[in-house]
């Protein structure tokens, strides 16, 4: 394509004026970007048909699996241009072994950025420590982000639109002395790329026993866990979770194969956890029409931080963002009563309570005239707000004496052996 012609030649040109310094790529990229502004020159339409009609491309990187699909633009050497688009979202916390810049072509994307404090190594390939998160912002039409490789850029990016389209300016994947890590909060990092043939025939031969032998699958589990160290027994555990939890016994398990294994496995429980609550609501989102509630529900995989969720919603929203927000909560969550018994109030009251007003003090807020009325709102009210309190998808969004006053402690923070470990 013509613009991405231009534009890559222009990146080459003061890339090559600067001796071609790798710490200076990702601003050279970005002030590219930046310039050329590609949402001005070229539309979704326009690649889409340029790669239906192309007896030729640039070269295509074909074993990538980044991107639905990545299309490469424009390539050289050094460098090349390519458009990802995406109809679903990876939310793996990740970090590069290139540089360069991105930019939103279309739709939009929450941004969040992590900072990884070690603790304890396990191994080459494994550590475990604290997952911080540093930033979130929404990132829009036309913005453009750099990219830096290894640790000076750790991030999540959840990507909203189908499809969502970013077009990426990056070197070759050439900066080995950069270890890519992937973080699993509260406090897994890990190397992504590792294989190891014994491992995976394993995983697989587990696969087929959940599949055709069931009978045999815990007993197998056991002889692999036992051979394994934490991060193969992380890998592993993985494969197992859903077929356990199927069989509701995973609790029970993980008591039985940590005498067996002798690893601390509960330190992988907080990072396993968050990886399941990640799957299900992504998988309730898709079920979801609504761009409100799509949006909550993004804003909750995402940003599970009450504070950055707020804000990050008060930026779409402005000052009816937490009225959406109550209607969102009640759609996603509904009381446990009918239709008649919950009026509009109910949404008046979640709204109290996401602002902080404690359960007691929001029913005294929506007494009803009549006595029985009163008694009536006031019996939902406190089962309601132990309700949402106790929600995977929004207890994080009230405040710990909410959280107390309904029976729910706040969430602890997994403790290792060197220290503690959270987000």
């Amino acid at each position: 394509m013509k613009y991405f012609d231009a534009l890559g030649d222009r990146i080459l040109d003061e890339w090559s004026a600067a001796a071609f310094d790798s710490l200076r790529f990702p601003e050279i990229a970005a002030e590219a970007l930046k310039a050329s502004r590609p949402y001005d020159h070229v539309s979704v339409e326009d690649i889409v048909l340029w790669v239906a009609s192309a007896r030729s491309l640039p070269r295509q990187y074909l074993a990538s699996t980044f991107g639905q699909p990545p299309i490469q633009l424009y390539w050289n050497s050094r460098f090349y241009i390519e458009a990802l688009f995406w109809t679903s979202t990876d939310t793996a916390i990740h970090q590069h072994n290139f540089a360069g810049a991105f930019s939103v072509l279309e739709g939009m994307s929450i941004q969040t950025t992590y900072s990884f404090f070690e603790e304890q190594r396990v191994n080459a390939h494994m550590r475990l420590g604290r997952v911080v998160m540093d930033s979130a912002k929404l990132l829009r039409r036309g913005d453009v982000e750099p990219i830096f490789p290894g640790a000076a850029l750790t991030h999540g990016v959840f990507h909203i639109g189908e499809p969502h389209v970013t077009i990426v300016v990056r070197t070759e994947s050439e900066y080995s002395a950069y270890y890519q890590m992937r973080l699993t909060p509260p406090n897994i990092a890990e190397d992504p790329f590792f294989r190891d043939e014994v491992v995976t025939r394993q995983v697989q031969i587990l696969s087929m026993l959940r599949r055709a032998r069931r009978d045999l699958y815990d007993a197998m589990l056991i002889h692999v866990l036992r051979n394994a160290d934490l991060h193969i027994a992380l890998m592993v555990l993985r494969q197992a979770r859903d077929h356990l939890r199927e069989q509701n016994k995973w609790d029970a398990f993980l008591a039985k194969a940590q005498d067996i294994v002798g690893h601390d496995l509960a330190l992988l429980e907080p990072g396993l956890r968050y990886e399941d609550r990640s799957a299900r609501l992504e998988e309730r989102r898709g079920h979801v029409n609504d761009p409100t509630v799509r949006f909550v529900l993004a804003l909750s995989v995402s940003v599970p931080h009450r504070d950055a969720f707020l804000e990050l919603l008060t930026e779409q929203y402005g000052s009816q963002s937490v009225r959406i927000l109550a209607a969102a909560i009640l759609t996603l969550s509904p009381p446990d009563t009918s239709s008649a018994q919950a009026g509009a109030w109910l949404a008046d009251v979640v709204a109290l309570l996401i602002n902080g007003v404690g359960a007691e003090r929001a029913i005294e807020l929506v007494q009803g005239a009549a006595m029985d009325e009163s008694q009536l709102r006031g019996t939902l009210v406190k089962k309601y707000a132990e309700k949402i309190a106790k929600s995977e998808m929004f207890g994080f969004l009230f405040p710990p004496s909410m959280s107390r006053a309904v029976g729910r402690e706040p969430p602890s923070q997994p403790r290792l052996a060197g220290g503690v470990a959270g987000m």
